[in-house]
């Protein structure tokens, strides 16, 4: 007995209860694959890669209805912003970005106490300087918008750090307390300018005082908006365009079966009433109609043509006579030979 080929394993795979589901796991395998690769900075427009396999995949695994392709996209959507919201909340939770210094100096070591809520509000900021260095400064913005590891703020505060005279590996600690409203996450850097020649330090997460709750709602629907942006609304471009090509088709292919132009299908619908024809009715079981019918071409003759023969014009009456005619067809004026 022979074993059954591949591909007739596969189609009756891809025609079974578990396709879609089967489709669905790998689409979200690939994605979460594809979203690591964007937190890391390893792969460019990965989002568009994730829309694409969200619905690409489950596709061909079987999803192939407008209404549960737009459900699978809603929930899609959802996941992968809850995939992003845990990258988002690990980072923070670590806040691996919490010193702000210059490489090689002269500002080094700033950082921010204490880094996550104060019990009185005041927060004191501190730099390391070396050498004379004038307007000592320590810049405080707002994180407004978070996505994974990606975040944007606005600047909302300034203030002059005093000298302490605490030297600290070879320079000295420079210092100020600043109040800040609770609820929020900060980010902060230190400039400082040497005879007109400005430095910057880099810029680093804290305070983080958004906690509890209110921390998990801002980073899921921070992310959810990015998500729907850049995911969920390419998913549901796919789809809609897919499911637009799709019905031109079959419009065309039933106007070319009513016209008798291809073979028809085996219960098509009627045109007139929708009811189910069989492919060689005649008339329609629902409405009576009369079902146009499709002839097939008919493939041209193979036989080489028959040659010309030869022939003359008559001087008297101009008619065509063949060359071996002994009398015009049309006057009877015979000719000599």
């Amino acid at each position: 007995m022979s074993a059954e080929p591949p591909e007739s394993k596969a189609l009756t795979f891809l025609q079974s209860k578990y396709a879609v589901p089967t489709g669905i796991a790998l689409a979200l395998v690939v994605s979460v694959f594809l979203l690591t690769a964007e937190r890391d900075g390893t792969l460019c427009m990965a989002t568009l890669l994730i829309a694409i396999a969200g619905y690409i995949i489950p596709k061909n695994f079987g999803l192939k209805d407008l209404k549960w392709m737009l459900m699978w996209g809603v929930a899609f959507t959802v996941i992968m912003s809850t995939v992003a919201f845990t990258f988002t909340l690990a980072y923070y939770d670590e806040n691996p970005d919490s010193v702000a210094s210059i490489d090689g100096g002269p500002l080094l070591q700033g950082t921010v106490t204490p880094t996550d809520i104060s019990e009185d509000g005041n927060y004191t900021f501190q730099v390391t300087v070396i050498g004379p260095l004038d307007n000592v400064t320590v810049h405080i913005g707002e994180i407004k918008t978070v996505y994974l590891e990606a975040w944007m703020g606005d600047e909302v505060k300034t203030q002059s750090l005093s000298n302490t005279t605490n030297e600290n590996e070879g320079g000295y600690i420079h210092s100020a307390v600043v109040e800040l409203k609770e609820g929020k996450n900060y980010f902060f850097f230190f400039t400082a300018d040497d005879n007109g020649e400005e430095f910057e330090t880099s810029i680093a997460i804290g305070p983080l005082t958004l906690e509890g709750s209110d921390a998990l709602l801002f980073y899921w629907s921070q992310n959810f908006n990015q998500i729907f942006v850049l995911v969920g609304m390419p998913f549901f471009f796919l789809a809609f365009i897919s499911w637009w090509m799709r019905r031109n088709i079959d419009r065309a292919v039933e106007k070319m079966e009513e016209q008798g132009r291809i073979p028809p299908r085996d219960g098509r619908p009627c045109v007139k009433c929708g009811a189910p024809l069989s492919k060689d009715a005649e008339t329609c079981p629902g409405c009576g109609r009369v079902i146009p019918q499709y002839v097939p071409p008919q493939m041209p003759s193979r036989d080489p043509p028959a040659e010309k023969e030869d022939t003359f014009v008559c001087s008297e009456c101009g008619a065509e006579v063949p060359e071996d005619a002994e009398a015009c067809p049309g006057c009877g004026e015979e000719f000599e030979d």
